[in-house]
């Protein structure tokens, strides 16, 4: 049911490049594909690269569903120096000896940070305090109290030791900051650190090969046949199909009696012959009602 073309807009897996902020990145790929209106899922940092998820047009209400998809990344981690961002563009703060660990060694210790953590998010976030975003107060050099987050590392995989040059893979929910991981990876060897790469690979089911850079966008023919359709970011949500009557009660906001076939809950919704409407809920009656609609054509 999933892969209908969108009516207007998309997502678009942009292979960000270092030195660019991801709004700069979504703002270049704007000018590209000539659509207003546009959003992205999930900010990466200036010096890190790989796949900011770019919503446009009808897509950008794609978005609120992603806010707890999980991640992958690529990082190197630089042991023996920290700074004040946690990466290679903040100014050193302290120095420490390099460990003499072998793979096996910092495997090991890698393995004691999987599963649920507690994480402080670092001053140089994204997250916002009285509504300024930390990163303009840490500019300011003022600290204020953040709390800590649960959050889960699926796997974190150590995949090259060449002192003082540690890289590893990690896999990650929502939340996670992975320049923070570093450092407390160093602080488990007795060291200090900082990253000095990241990558992110993945975002749920997209992979790091269906990405496209700004370059490519700018020299295709049509850049819009890069586009996928708003569904495609929902895959992890049941389907359903309703005849023309019920489709159209659907998008009149109407509610559907009797979808018993179905559990309770968010579900995708389509026309009979597979075009997307829409998010639709299942209530504990068995009706359907309308949570959120994607066919309405915007620009």
């Amino acid at each position: 049911m999933a892969g209908s073309a969108p009516v207007t807009g998309g997502l678009l897996l942009l292979d960000k490049p270092a030195g660019l902020s991801s709004n700069q990145a979504l703002s270049r790929a704007k000018r590209i594909l000539g659509i207003r209106k546009a959003g992205h899922a999930g900010t990466l940092d200036p010096f890190a690269t790989g796949m900011l998820l770019c919503a446009f047009g009808q897509a950008t209400k794609a978005n609120a569903y992603l806010l707890d998809a999980d991640k992958a990344y690529q990082a190197v981690l630089k042991l023996g120096q920290s700074t004040t961002t946690g990466d290679c563009e903040g100014d050193p703060v302290q120095t420490a000896e390099i460990p003499s660990l072998d793979s096996q060694q910092w495997q090991y210790l890698a393995a004691g940070l999987t599963g649920e953590l507690e994480q402080v998010p670092p001053m140089f976030s994204a997250l916002k305090h009285q509504g300024q975003p930390l990163y303009k107060l840490a500019r300011q050099g003022k600290t204020v109290e953040r709390k800590a987050r649960r959050i889960t590392i699926y796997r974190l995989k150590v995949t090259a030791w060449n002192p003082p040059l540690l890289s590893f893979e990690v896999h990650c929910s929502k939340g996670a900051y992975i320049r923070t991981l570093g450092e407390q990876l160093a602080e488990k060897a007795g060291s200090t650190g900082h990253l000095v790469s990241l990558r992110r690979i993945a975002i749920r089911q997209f992979a790091e090969a269906q990405m496209i850079t700004l370059e490519q966008l700018e020299k295709a023919a049509d850049p819009h046949t890069n586009l996928l359709s708003a569904d495609q970011a929902l895959l992890h949500y049941p389907a359903i199909n309703l005849d023309a009557g019920q489709s159209a009660r659907f998008v009149q906001g109407q509610l559907i009696k009797d979808r018993s076939d179905h559990a309770a809950g968010l579900i995708r919704v389509y026309t009979a012959d597979n075009l997307f409407l829409g998010m639709g809920e299942i209530m504990t009656d068995n009706s359907l009602k309308v949570a959120r609609l994607f066919h309405v054509a915007e620009q």
